[in-house]
């Protein structure tokens, strides 16, 4: 008797386990699919808090993210501000409708002609910048690019598009913060727009 009574034991000791085992086991699956999806969240939101609506770029915060990110790498990248020319009066003419469509066609333009050598930027307005990744001696070739991108673009409301571009290599100011290498960018930026205006005769508009 005793003996049965060990073997009734051991066995209701190993169903036991066993079932605790499927038990840890389902609750391990479903652990694993909750903390997969709270993760897609969590990572769909912060997407969604970085990224510009009109042009699929990364927003502001999503280049205060990633100054801060390559501030301190060694490498050498070029820092390029690029402003979209003539949108307020295209806007003040057009309509913002015919705005946005040049805004559209910048970003289309960077990610053609920068897009595999850069982070690209929207932040805000006709503001842009591409945090290009590429040695100083490739720059004239990716420029050349990138301006002839933009000057065989045409919208359906906007027939053409210009910008005007500050770039600024890391190797010119190695000691330089990457938010003062931004700011000559922007002085380099306004001196190109300065110009286009001369240039074109085109009256600015603030």
């Amino acid at each position: 008797m005793v003996v049965n009574d060990r073997r009734v034991v051991n066995r209701t000791i190993i169903i036991t386990i066993g079932v605790v085992a499927i038990y840890l086991a389902i609750a391990f699956v479903v652990l694993n699919i909750i903390v997969g999806k709270m993760s897609k969240s969590v990572l769909e939101a912060n997407k969604t808090a970085t990224t510009d609506k009109l042009t699929g770029l990364l927003n502001r915060r999503g280049y205060e993210n990633t100054v801060i990110g390559i501030a301190d790498i060694r490498q050498n990248w070029i820092y390029a501000d690029i402003d979209v020319n003539g949108l307020k009066g295209v806007n003040d003419n057009l309509g913002h409708e015919a705005g946005d469509e040049m805004i559209k066609g910048m970003a289309d333009c960077m990610i053609k002609a920068l897009g595999q050598k850069a982070e690209l930027f929207r932040n805000g307005g006709d503001e842009f910048v591409a945090i290009l990744f590429i040695q100083p001696e490739e720059l004239p070739a990716v420029k050349e690019n990138f301006e002839k991108t933009i000057s065989e673009w045409s919208g359906k409301l906007v027939k053409s598009l210009s910008a005007s571009v500050g770039y600024v290599s890391r190797s010119e100011f190695p000691d330089k913060s990457i938010e003062e290498i931004a700011k000559i960018a922007d002085e380099r930026m306004y001196a190109d727009k300065e110009a286009y205006y001369k240039r074109t005769g085109i009256e600015r508009r603030k």
